[in-house]
């Protein structure tokens, strides 16, 4: 943090730089704070501290504040630079044999900021194409065809005490794909298909059905496309089924969303007369009970 003010305070104050916030005059303050970040996350590692693993990823909202022009394309390219080093962090941590598992901590923390950008990303990029609906499209059939490509073959690598870095991706996982066919829902409905079905007079918001379908081929996926081994075979120590398990509770949520969405209009035509017969059951099991002979409410006599 104290080389990261230094570096700031050089670039304003001694060399007296703008804020660069026209492209690509940004990038001369982008990239030394992008690469004062990088190297205090391998200070990090080599100090080898739980605090610094968990708070190290703060730091990437410095250079992230560097990466907004007034270009759309500039915008794009700097957070992708950005980006691209985020990945790096990860795959390194992914493809090292000699790092300790808690630098995992580290990575997965470096995860979850990926997916607080990627969030971003769908904008930035959405006004950089013009179009909000292809970056998504890309990151959906992106997932499809990694998972499809990887799940036959021993992706998960381990620590040398024997961690399993497929847990690596966590977090990413339930921050942006959490949301993400959510998302998808919304550009399909505005863009797409239709907004809304009538049943019976009443309107179905087609958007949950559509991040409900999503999320429910995922978590499919996630168990080799068997909907048994969903009951069966789901799994808390294994990264795979365990990411399809959160799909299918995110597509359980969507389903409930979309229901409670659906009845609120249907609710008088259903819950009145559910209302009735409950009130009608309820009275006619008082009465029931209240006519017991006198004998089953008074004891045996002297």
């Amino acid at each position: 943090v104290g080389f990261l003010i230094s570096t700031l305070y050089f670039l304003f104050e001694i060399l007296e730089w703008d804020d660069g916030s026209d492209f690509p005059g940004n990038l001369r303050n982008l990239l030394p704070v992008l690469g004062v970040v990088l190297f205090a996350s391998h200070f990090a590692r080599q100090m080898d501290a739980y605090v610094s693993h968990y708070t190290s990823w703060g730091l990437w909202f410095v250079p992230l504040a560097f990466v907004f022009t007034g270009s759309d394309s500039g915008t794009a390219f700097s957070l992708t630079i950005v980006i691209a080093a985020l990945v790096a962090e990860v795959v390194w941590e992914w493809l090292s044999d000699t790092r300790p598992s808690s630098s995992g901590v580290q990575a997965t923390m470096q995860g979850m900021m990926l997916g607080i950008i990627a969030w971003i990303s769908l904008y930035v990029y959405g006004d950089w194409l013009n179009n909000d609906s292809i970056y998504p499209v890309l990151l959906i059939v992106g997932w499809f065809v990694v998972a499809e490509l990887t799940k036959h073959e021993r992706w998960a690598r381990f620590y040398p005490t024997g961690g399993n870095k497929g847990w690596l991706p966590v977090l990413f996982v339930l921050v942006f794909f959490t949301g993400l066919p959510l998302h998808m829902g919304f550009e399909i409905s505005d863009n797409f298909g239709p907004e809304e079905i009538d049943i019976a007079g009443f309107d179905l918001e087609l958007v949950w059905v559509y991040a409900f379908i999503i999320h429910g081929l995922m978590g499919l996926q996630a168990f080799d496309w068997k909907p048994g081994d969903v009951v069966g075979k789901p799994s808390l120590s294994e990264p795979r089924t365990n990411y399809g398990s959160i799909f299918f509770l995110m597509a359980f949520v969507w389903f409930v969303i979309g229901t409670i969405d659906f009845l609120e209009d249907f609710g008088a035509y259903l819950f009145l007369p559910l209302g009735f017969f409950v009130l009608a059951f309820g009275t006619w099991r008082l009465i029931r009970s209240s006519s017991k002979s006198p004998t089953e409410d008074q004891g045996p006599s002297a």
